[in-house]
């Protein structure tokens, strides 16, 4: 099975998060991201990493993601870019899934929203799977990334098969 990105597929994945149902689909579906070249805002950033390890203590997956954020606040949120990765490290059945999850206004409110910008089914490689560079089309935050385990489509059928927290 090859490397892919749900954000180049067209289907979408359910996501079960604190006992909330919410919806992870490509970026472009929802039109809150654009595909960029490179970082275009480099005033603030942050790049995380974590491993997940389920039923068993054995690490099967790793996930990373980096965001930048402008300095200037507009309309509560900030212009903001993504990218993530995702390592698949055990032959298991599940593929690592890095999830990606911000406030975005919707009707004058916050609203949380759900992306899965990296997937990687190619188990024991050694190699990550990075996603394409996205910058919001509108001021969002809370930006915020984990590690799960899930299907090729980025589906995420337990909670708890993901890192704990969001960072």
């Amino acid at each position: 099975m090859k490397k892919r990105s749900p954000l180049l597929a067209l289907a979408t994945a359910s996501v079960v998060t604190a006992g909330v149902m919410a919806t992870s689909v490509p970026a472009q579906a929802a039109d809150d991201w654009i595909t960029v070249s490179g970082w275009s805002i480099n005033t603030q950033a942050r790049d995380t990493l974590w491993t997940i390890s389920y039923p068993n203590s054995a690490s099967q997956a790793q996930g990373r993601g980096q965001v930048h954020w402008s300095d200037v606040q507009s309309n509560g949120g900030y212009y903001t870019e993504v990218r993530a990765a995702a390592n698949d490290s055990v032959r298991d059945g599940y593929c690592a899934v890095t999830q990606l999850r911000y406030q975005k206004k919707i009707n004058g409110t916050w609203t949380w929203q759900y992306r899965a910008p990296a997937v990687d089914c190619v188990d024991s490689d050694g190699d990550a799977y990075w996603s394409s560079h996205y910058k919001s089309r509108e001021p969002i935050r809370n930006a915020q990334f984990r590690v799960c385990l899930g299907s090729p489509d980025g589906e995420i059928s337990l909670p708890v098969q993901c890192s704990p927290g969001w960072d």
